[in-house]
């Protein structure tokens, strides 16, 4: 059954709310701004699934068309720069425009659009890449969710690729702790996942692992930081 505009409506004004912490609140503007270890941390986690995934399919973002869902201040769109992309070539959309004039202000290159639907200002199959970072977690309904999700293939062109960060529950007031997995979403497409904990696995600072073999890894891995986060790569549409 379709959602009717009204419940649509409602459904992002949750969301806007929800995501006045990010503008408002002292402790989470402490834990994942500024000079945050637990930030740096997540982040280079993210990072690297990124560079993991999409460079099986690409050496860098130079040429490619970008679009971020759920940009926030648009700190993945600045990043995509520095792998290459042009600013003509990226954009983010966001409900909330809360973090919009933080960007602006690091970068007034990066375009941010606010949206007040789940309709993408976009023609059909005009992004090489759509990424989606901890985005879905707030949206707080299932058939919401799906709606972003055909969005985002329907603006993405054929041969093109989706990157999914994000918990593997929901976190929203009106929906918390609903199960999360892109399969669920994008399941008529190939997917690529690996599940990834907020910091490195002991495995990967071992330099002579290699010579150890897998089962001392895997030993290691377990007795290290369980996965919190699924990333996965996500095409090519067809």
């Amino acid at each position: 059954m379709m959602m009717q505009t009204n419940d649509i409506a409602l459904q992002i004004i949750r969301i806007r709310e929800h995501t006045k912490d990010y503008t408002s609140d002292d402790e989470f503007i402490a834990q994942w701004t500024g000079l945050s270890a637990t930030d740096v941390a997540l982040r280079t986690q993210q990072q690297k699934s990124f560079v993991k995934l999409v460079g099986q399919v690409a050496k860098d973002l130079k040429g490619m068309r970008i679009l971020d869902v759920g940009c926030g201040d648009g700190r993945w769109l600045r990043w995509y720069m520095e792998l290459g992309a042009h600013a003509e070539d990226i954009a983010g959309v966001d409900v909330s425009n809360a973090r919009f004039d933080v960007g602006r202000a690091i970068n007034p290159l990066v375009s941010m659009i606010q949206i007040d639907d789940v309709t993408l200002p976009f023609a059909d199959g005009h992004f090489d890449l759509v990424t989606q970072w901890v985005c879905f977690m707030c949206i707080p309904s299932f058939d919401m969710r799906q709606m972003v999700a055909n969005e985002m293939v329907r603006v993405l062109r054929p041969g093109g690729y989706i990157f999914w960060w994000d918990l593997p529950q929901t976190y929203t007031p009106s929906a918390p702790s609903e199960k999360l997995h892109p399969v669920d979403y994008f399941g008529r497409l190939h997917i690529t996942e690996i599940r990834v904990s907020a910091a490195p696995l002991p495995s990967e600072g071992v330099r002579l692992l290699k010579g150890l073999g897998p089962v001392v890894g895997r030993i290691l891995d377990f007795l290290g930081h369980r996965p919190s986060h699924i990333a996965a790569l996500i095409g090519p549409k067809l």
